[in-house]
């Protein structure tokens, strides 16, 4: 999944899902970009927190909502074989 995490992260701003969550996203990035000049972050751990926090965006608007619902129907699966095997 981190390859495709890394691709969605580089167009994150364009997706339309996006939209909503893009002013939150840029205050953050615009608060470590802070921390970076004022000498509080080196590159590398800017870089780091930047790819983190695209990462994490992403993840909660393409992958999770999959997820759930592929956890969700194996929970069912799994109760439902549980009760009725009794």
């Amino acid at each position: 999944m981190k390859p495709l995490l890394q691709l969605f992260g580089l167009v994150l701003e364009q997706l339309p899902a996006f939209k909503p969550r893009l002013r939150e996203f840029k205050i953050k990035l615009r608060g470590l970009n802070r921390q970076y000049k004022e000498g509080k972050l080196t590159y590398e751990k800017f870089q780091t927190k930047v790819t983190k926090l695209r990462n994490k965006n992403v993840k909660e608007l393409i992958f999770d909502p999959s997820l759930k619902k592929q956890e969700s129907d194996a929970m069912k699966k799994a109760m439902r074989e549980f009760f009725t095997n009794r």
